[in-house]
């Protein structure tokens, strides 16, 4: 922003006239020339709503001084991420012309590994999968690895 010569009026603010009458009672309680009750009552809100409104006012100012160099960086890390992606892409069409050239086979497309499972894993899965019968427990001929069968 730049300073009003010498002999014009400042540019005008943008925003409406409310904001602007709610900019200003916030900074005149701010700068301690309003009180928080009158404050409030010329605005027509409660003291808690004031607070909750000068919350916002001191955030949305925050912001905004914060915004340009949060902007920049940004845009930085946008263009970085651009040019890495196209030295990927140029990285690996060499890659391709490289292995063409030396008449190397294409890679073979990676599968997905299952995970192996723990062998305690697999015998409670089986003792779950096992449906007991009827005759299960009376006869003792229900399965070979229960605890009543012996050899």
């Amino acid at each position: 922003m730049t300073r009003p010569s010498k002999g014009r009026p400042p540019a005008p603010l943008p925003g409406g006239q409310q904001a602007k009458q709610r900019a200003a009672i916030v900074l005149a309680v701010l700068s301690g020339d309003c009180p928080i009750d009158e404050a409030s009552r010329r605005l027509g809100i409660s003291p808690t709503r004031y607070y909750h409104l000068e919350r916002q006012a001191l955030e949305g100012l925050i912001q905004a001084l914060d915004e340009p160099l949060a902007k920049r960086r940004l845009a930085a890390m946008c263009r970085e991420q651009v040019q890495l992606e196209h030295e990927v892409l140029r990285l690996q069409a060499l890659v391709r012309a490289t292995q063409k050239a030396v008449a190397l086979p294409p890679p073979k497309p990676t599968t997905k590994r299952r995970r192996k499972v723990p062998p305690r894993a697999r015998k409670v899965i089986a003792q779950l999968r096992r449906v007991p019968t009827e005759t299960d427990g009376v006869t003792g001929t229900g399965g070979s690895d229960g605890p009543g069968t012996a050899d």
